[in-house]
């Protein structure tokens, strides 16, 4: 959304900034730093007051055994700063842009259903399941993205600026 007061550089000359990448990149970065520091402790305070706390199994690793009684779902407060961040600040003109932000949300949904199943008194997800369903929706999310992006894609190898130019008849589906 900030991406667009470049439009204004006319009026204001230093709005001009807000098209560069590498400005919209700081300012995503430095937006979700403090999304986190101010209201991370609140969410922290409110998932612990919810009694949404983490049950460690008996079977796994002892060194796990210290997070007994974290608070869980905190991955959604992660999720949540990355997804506004980049939609503040990212091009949303920008295929890319949004997928990156359809991506983080369906990993992050994987992350909600596994804390979940484990709130409502199962094991959750076992670790086998979860990785397969990753995976499975890191190939449909790219197959996906490869359909949609106009062209193919660039892939700039090496710092001599060779240019392997992809089409979609390159990629296997």
């Amino acid at each position: 959304m900030l991406y667009l007061l470049h439009l204004l550089k006319d009026d204001l000359a230093f709005l001009n900034v807000f098209k560069y990448v590498t400005f919209r990149s700081f300012g995503a970065g430095v937006f979700a730093f403090f999304f986190s520091v101010i209201l991370g402790g609140r969410a922290i305070s409110f998932l612990s007051y919810s009694k949404m706390r983490e049950k460690i199994r008996p079977d796994g690793p002892e060194r796990h055994l210290a997070k007994s009684g974290t608070p869980t779902m905190g991955g959604l407060f992660i999720v949540l700063a990355a997804v506004l961040s980049t939609l503040l600040w990212g091009n949303p003109d920008e295929p890319v842009v949004m997928f990156s932000v359809v991506f983080i949300s369906v990993f992050g949904l994987i992350g909600f259903a596994d804390d979940l199943m484990k709130l409502s008194g199962s094991a959750g997800m076992t670790s086998g399941l979860k990785f397969l369903i990753q995976c499975a929706a890191g190939v449909f999310l790219i197959m996906v993205f490869l359909r949609i992006q106009e062209g193919g894609f660039t892939m700039y190898v090496g710092t001599g600026g060779e240019v392997a130019q992809y089409s979609f008849t390159s990629v296997a589906m």
